[in-house]
């Protein structure tokens, strides 16, 4: 999340980086808050075009991001990581845990 250019640098940065970024068409600048607010979830799923909000897969580390994609009927994902914050096992029930893109 933040800026385009951080986004597309860090996409950059993984191996399939260069490839990944080949196939995104839009980006959404996510710097002050804005993915702490439920329309801007709603906002991404209108500048896609998605006629189906589930089509729309979103990956974070956030149960509370999660929450928010899924009341817009995002499909959320919630991305197990070392060294990120702990959550309690109630705040993560609701959704698909991951710990890579390989487990997807």
């Amino acid at each position: 999340s933040g800026p385009e250019e951080n986004q597309r640098l860090f996409l950059k940065a993984a191996k399939e980086g260069t490839k990944l970024n080949d196939l995104i068409t839009s980006t959404f600048d996510t710097h002050r808050r804005y993915k702490y607010e439920v329309e801007r979830y709603g906002t991404v799923v209108r500048c896609l075009g998605e006629r189906e909000p589930s089509n729309l897969f979103y990956f974070t580390d956030s149960p509370t991001k999660a929450r928010l994609a899924a009341r817009k009927g995002i499909t959320a994902f919630v991305v197990i990581r070392e060294g990120n914050k702990k959550y309690k096992h109630d705040q993560l029930e609701a959704f698909k845990i991951i710990q890579s893109f390989k487990e997807y």
